[in-house]
């Protein structure tokens, strides 16, 4: 299987970062957070022009333990930018595979 990585976006002055990779036809997309909230606009200009969908997990707002995470599903394509609202030193990870 070809794995292709690339970097979408860093941000070391603000402490935050997020890298997407591909393996195939699925992506990983991950944000990581410093101790401050952030907010991330991210665009995914990287997929082809197919129907994805994203399957993301990010920190619970409700609960400042890091014990909970909020599951989300959403259809995605090379035009959509996604706002990620990360907790402080809180992160999000994702994975965009084709949808039907």
């Amino acid at each position: 299987m070809k794995s292709k990585t690339y970097r979408l976006s860093t941000g070391l002055g603000t402490n935050w970062a997020n890298v997407a990779g591909s393996a195939g036809e699925r992506w990983l997309l991950a944000a990581m957070n410093g101790d401050a909230a952030a907010s991330l606009n991210v665009p995914l200009n990287f997929l082809s022009r197919k129907k994805w969908a994203l399957h993301g997990f990010a920190d619970d707002p409700k609960f400042s333990d890091y014990q909970a995470v909020v599951e989300s599903t959403s259809n995605v394509d090379a035009k959509t930018v996604l706002t990620l609202s990360l907790a402080p030193a809180g992160g999000f990870t994702g994975i965009i595979s084709k949808s039907d």
